[in-house]
């Protein structure tokens, strides 16, 4: 389900469903925040890749945004949140686990679109990478996650972030520029307790 001023700007390409059909099982643009304009903040939609829906309810907030480039694969394993205004950039491999709750103003892009070389020895470097985040994470306010992450189960990530890293630990909180574990044993409360 599409709000009405979502734009579709290309359906070339595959939904995968690795559960049964049911209704609203991905949603764009409905999500918001106060701070968001409803009537000029507008979603878009270009899937040229695949996209891979899981067993839960995926919200793509407000002026949110998807772009799956020719031969990508951006797959949510379950449940997914995002309030407003976030952009998915798949041009090769993005995976997000379950249970996962983005805030507004976030940032995910597995490319750098333009390959750098070492002026040293000509060796190039490849542009694009994977993204993996675990379930259970929670990714705070105006946070960039970048090509060869890996955000394990369990980990919050604060405001204003950037990852750009393969974390390993679970259940922890991963602060700053480029991000780092500052606590240990730390995950985010159920709504429901």
């Amino acid at each position: 389900m599409v709000r009405y001023n979502c734009k579709i700007k290309s359906a070339k390409g595959k939904i995968r469903l690795n559960a049964p059909i049911r209704p609203m099982m991905m949603t764009v643009g409905f999500e918001s925040v106060g701070i968001f304009d409803k009537k000029y903040e507008r979603s878009i939609v270009q899937i040229d890749g695949e996209l891979e829906l899981g067993s839960g309810k995926v919200m793509i907030g407000q002026g949110g945004r998807l772009c799956i480039m020719e031969g990508a694969n951006l797959r949510f394993k379950g449940k997914f949140e995002n309030s407003a205004m976030i952009e998915i950039i798949c041009k090769n491999n993005i995976s997000i686990g379950n249970n996962v709750l983005t805030s507004w103003d976030i940032l995910m892009m597995d490319t750098d679109f333009h390959q750098t070389i070492n002026t040293c020895d000509g060796i190039r470097n490849s542009a694009e990478g994977k993204i993996t985040i675990g379930d259970n994470v929670w990714i705070g306010a105006r946070c960039v996650v970048l090509k060869n992450s890996v955000i394990p189960a369990g980990c919050v990530v604060g405001a204003n972030t950037t990852v750009n890293k393969n974390f390993t630990e679970e259940n922890c909180l991963l602060v700053g520029y480029p991000a780092e574990v500052k606590k240990h044993n730390v995950t985010r409360a159920n709504e429901n307790e």
